[in-house]
C-alpha cells in the first residue's frame, strides 16, 4: 500500500474498536464512589452503536517512509491503514494472552496457513 500510494507517509494496521470500548463510553472518577462520562455531550447525541463514528485502535505493525523517520516522525502527517479483524489484532504482552491466542488458533477460529509446520500442534 505504501509503495503504491506516494501521498502516504506511513501505513499501519488498525482494528475497529468494539462499541464497549468506544471513546464516548469513557469516564473518569470524580471521587471514590462517583464517575462521569468524559464525552457527555457526544454520548447524548450519539445514543446508538450505529450512530457513533468508527474508531480504530493501532495494532503495532507499521511501514514508514525513511524520509519521515529521518524527520523524527513516527507516522508522518498522512497515514494509510489496513483494517484487521479483532482476532487478527491481538497484542501479546503476557503469558495468559499467548495461551488464549494458542487456544484460538487450535480451535480454528483463525486460520494461519502460512504458518503451517511452525505452530504448536
Amino acid at each position: 500500500m505504501l509503495s503504491e500510494s506516494s501521498e502516504l507517509d506511513s501505513v499501519s494496521t488498525v482494528s475497529e474498536l468494539d462499541h464497549r470500548h468506544h471513546p464516548f463510553n469513557l469516564g473518569k472518577p470524580s471521587n471514590d464512589k462517583i464517575w462521569y462520562h468524559i464525552y457527555k455531550k457526544e454520548r447524548k447525541e450519539k445514543k446508538t452503536r450505529a450512530s457513533k463514528p468508527k474508531i480504530f485502535k493501532y495494532c503495532n505493525l507499521i511501514a514508514v517512509r525513511k524520509n519521515i523517520i529521518r524527520e523524527k516522525s513516527r507516522f508522518g502527517d498522512t497515514m494509510g491503514y489496513i483494517c484487521l479483524e479483532e482476532l487478527e489484532s491481538w497484542d501479546i504482552d503476557y503469558k495468559w494472552q499467548l495461551d488464549i491466542a494458542e487456544s484460538i488458533i487450535k480451535s480454528n477460529h483463525i486460520k494461519l496457513e502460512h504458518m503451517e509446520g511452525i505452530l504448536i500442534k
